[in-house]
């Protein structure tokens, strides 16, 4: 929409709000994409060491791994299953201050971190819980923004998935002032301490920036000259008397929801999101010990893929371009494409072929993100969005408990044969190309529905009408 559509002193502010709130997103993803920096300065401080005695150059101490493991999927789990209520408070309060809270979480989430040992103040769980929820808090409050840019509304979801998949290099940024610093106990909690408490900058610009209630297209988001920001309907710029979102939308009816959720692409979309993100963290969380067992004994493979994941960001405007033009059922053989190719390239006990598997893996996870979230705007719409990514990452949560004990049969049952582990998620994989298939046959029939309102099912079969 041109400028001069705009009320009188009033500028357009939907890039200055995606750029700002991106950069947020940045600094918010803690626990789920920057475990593997984090977790080597918690080594490093040897913190759960007590135990493991004389441990020869290259080994592991397998009491250890447990326990930072432990860490990292109650912080995961804490994640997914957090937007079992994060979601209906988003829905509820408006993305304002659902940013606001996940913002203060994330903050004193990161300071525990910095604060914690494992022989006197041990936080490090809570601290992880803490950082998973404000995490994906301040991510779920952003995407409604896309609306803003109703042409290209998978690149604006991809900016805050490239964002939020990103801070793997802020945590790789703060390991290496860790590092400069002397590596020193000092050192670890200086170090998180200040980053937890920078982050905190971020809440009152929330305040200041983002939107009271989900903005939905249709809409264009103003800067006054009063220095405050607006929604304004676009259908009524001209008489200049309608400012959308002064007050709260109202309810969409329970029964809307309780349909979408019972739709064959909600089912299909959720069950595909579940399994390839489980193999996508279950690797993350545990890519140091299986590197470290491929000889990787002074971490120079596990800084390569700390720095080829936080520069998979890079690569949004190519996610944004196939989430857009590319359609759903391509979308969906791509990631898990890459995903069963990364899986198998796990098993090679090759230290460079991991450098191509990195960048398989970094490319599934960033893709995978942005089109889940994506999808479900683009299909249910965003006024029970919280909800609907609510129910999925409870699913995803409760499943994701599975790597504690799939971690442990690892490193003690299978004797740190992760191969067969790695080789078994890209069978698991496979059938899920069943799906891409029917995604792909209906989407060519153009029988995909969007049940923005309140439309549920695919196809005529399945399809149940809005009550009148």
């Amino acid at each position: 929409m041109g400028v001069s559509r705009l009320p009188p002193g009033c500028r357009d502010a939907k890039l200055f709000l995606l750029v700002v709130t991106a950069f947020g997103d940045l600094l918010q993803g803690g626990i789920t994409f920057g475990w593997n920096a984090l977790s080597l300065m918690i080594k490093e401080q040897g913190n759960f060491a007590e135990g493991c005695g004389q441990v020869a150059p290259g080994d592991t101490c397998t009491s250890q791994e447990n326990k930072l493991a432990l860490i990292y999927i109650l912080g995961v789990f804490a994640t997914n299953f957090s937007a079992a209520f994060i979601g209906p408070v988003l829905d509820l309060i408006g993305p304002k201050y659902t940013a606001c809270a996940g913002c203060a979480l994330n903050s004193l989430g990161v300071v525990l971190f910095g604060l914690s040992s494992s022989t006197s103040f041990n936080a490090f769980i809570p601290a992880s819980i803490l950082v998973g929820l404000g995490g994906l808090a301040y991510h779920l409050a952003m995407f409604n923004a896309s609306s803003l840019f109703p042409h290209h509304r998978g690149l604006a979801s991809a900016t805050y998935v490239a964002a939020y998949i990103g801070s793997a290099g802020v945590y790789i940024v703060w390991k290496a002032v860790y590092d400069s610093l002397g590596g020193s106990h000092t050192a670890y909690r200086y170090t998180l301490v200040v980053y937890g408490l920078g982050c905190l900058v971020f809440l009152p610009l929330a305040l200041w920036i983002n939107p009271r209630w989900a903005l939905h297209v249709g809409q264009v988001y103003v800067l006054t000259k009063s220095w405050r920001f607006k929604a304004l309907n676009m259908a009524d710029l001209e008489s200049h008397r309608s400012e959308a979102g002064s007050s709260k939308p109202a309810l969409q009816p329970q029964k809307r929801f309780l349909r979408q959720l019972q739709t064959v692409e909600f089912f299909g979309l959720t069950a595909f999101f579940c399994l390839n993100v489980f193999i996508l963290q279950f690797y993350l969380g545990t890519a140091r010990i299986q590197l470290e067992d491929k000889g990787d004994t002074r971490h120079a493979y596990i800084s390569i893929i700390n720095i080829i994941s936080a520069l998979g960001m890079l690569a949004f405007p190519l996610a944004g371009w196939l989430l857009d033009s590319g359609g759903y059922a391509l979308s969906l053989i791509i990631i898990n494409g890459l995903n069963v190719a990364s899986a198998v390239l796990q098993a090679v006990p090759n230290l460079a072929v991991q450098i191509l598997q990195f960048v398989l893996w970094s490319g599934c996870r960033f893709l995978m993100y942005a089109l889940y979230y994506t999808f479900i705007g683009k299909i249910f719409g965003y006024h029970a969005f919280g909800k609907l990514i609510g129910v999925t990452n409870v699913v995803n949560g409760v499943f994701g408990l599975i790597q504690i004990p799939l971690a442990h049969v690892a490193l003690s049952s299978l004797r740190h044969r992760f191969w067969i582990l790695n080789m078994a998620d890209a069978l698991v994989l496979l059938p899920l190309f069943a799906f891409c298939a029917l995604m792909w046959r209906w989407e060519r029939r153009n029988i995909i529905e969007h049940h923005v309102t309140g439309v549920a099912g695919v196809g005529p079969a399945l399809t149940v009408k809005e009550d009148a």
